[in-house]
């Protein structure tokens, strides 16, 4: 790349960011971002001069390489292009003034790297594209300014020809994004990681789809939750195992209806859901692992309902082991379900 071509790469971006690091200035250079001035038509087309905190990406780009724009605090709106695949490491992690992402519905984008857009505290909303597999760990962490995320998918069509792609939801993912309320998981989800949506208080809905390829709910995910009031799985969810302390300190779950492959609830999995009062299980349920401290504290736990093999096959237990290791509550009533 010649001098010139180097000094244009300077030129736009420090009207973005007087401070540019020079994991940026590589970054830019490799893309090709170039403008000799504000009347070049390079710069027109990628930056609006009237706002020059707006980042369009160059249509080609393939990747954002880790910590690339970290902490550039004007960016208000990136438009990403079709081509990309990966959002690296920390690539926009602390831009503080962030509010809109963009991505075409015909994006490429596979992977978001972990911490990619930790502390982005005005961002309100990002609709993932349907090539998107894997949200990294702590990926959007403290997002607190995040009101909603939207997972599209294409339920008439089949992965392969389009339809939703994501697999992971990484560890952290989501922890204490508090302004989230709702959430529609895609039927393609495999993994929910471990405290990725904890302490977000303000959600009160999860949509699960019927078909979900769910397999695993991991530690904590929903940990601190406290406007959840219920939790319905449909019965032909593939989930197979709720993590240690899933929903513990729910405190506004009243009824959670468990779907028929389930086959453990780790320990804790309720502790502390303290307005808890009814818990069905279906009558082909397959539970087999029931951990210790699952329903410690659940003070208000009144009615079960299961089938009356269910209800058999627990009673082998002990009563020291099925009551007071799971703090199952003593006064419970089991419904007999059809």
């Amino acid at each position: 790349m010649s001098s010139v071509e180097l000094k244009r790469v300077w030129y736009v971006l420090e009207l973005i960011e007087p401070n540019i690091s020079e994991d940026i200035k590589k970054m830019a250079t490799e893309v090709h971002i170039f403008a000799s001035s504000k009347d070049d038509p390079e710069f027109k087309r990628l930056y609006d001069p009237a706002r020059k905190n707006i980042l369009h990406i160059p249509k080609g780009t393939t990747e954002i390489g880790h910590h690339a724009f970290n902490k550039c605090t004007n960016l208000s709106e990136i438009h990403f292009p079709a081509s990309l695949t990966e959002i690296g490491e920390g690539a926009f992690y602390g831009c503080t003034g962030l509010t809109e992402v963009h991505f075409p519905d015909e994006s490429a984008l596979t992977e978001i790297g972990g911490y990619a857009f930790r502390e982005c505290t005005n961002l309100t909303n990002v609709h993932f594209p349907p090539s998107l597999t894997k949200i990294g760990d702590f990926s959007f962490v403290d997002c607190t300014g995040l009101t909603e995320i939207h997972f599209q998918e294409f339920m008439q069509k089949p992965i392969e020809k389009g339809g939703a792609a994501l697999r992971i939801i990484g560890d952290n993912a989501f922890m204490r994004c508090t302004g989230l309320t709702k959430i529609r998981f895609p039927a393609s989800l495999s993994l929910i990681g471990e405290m990725s949506f904890a302490d977000c208080t303000g959600l009160i809905e999860l949509d699960f789809p019927e078909k979900s390829t769910l397999n695993v709910i991991d530690d904590a995910a929903f940990i601190g939750c406290t406007g959840l009031t219920e939790i319905h799985f449909p019965r032909d969810i593939a989930l197979t195992m709720l993590g240690a302390n899933v929903f513990e300190g729910c405190t506004g779950l009243v009824k959670v209806h468990l779907p028929p492959p389930l086959v453990a609830l780790e320990s804790s999995t309720f502790r502390g859901c303290t307005e808890l009062t009814e818990i069905r299980f279906p009558h082909n349920s397959s539970l087999l692992v029931i951990g210790n401290y699952v329903f410690d504290g659940c003070i208000k736990l009144t009615d079960i309902y299961c089938s009356e093999e269910f209800k058999a096959r627990f009673h082998t237990l002990s009563s020291r082991n099925f009551y007071q290791l799971s703090y199952f509550p003593e006064n419970v009533n089991f419904h007999t379900n059809s």
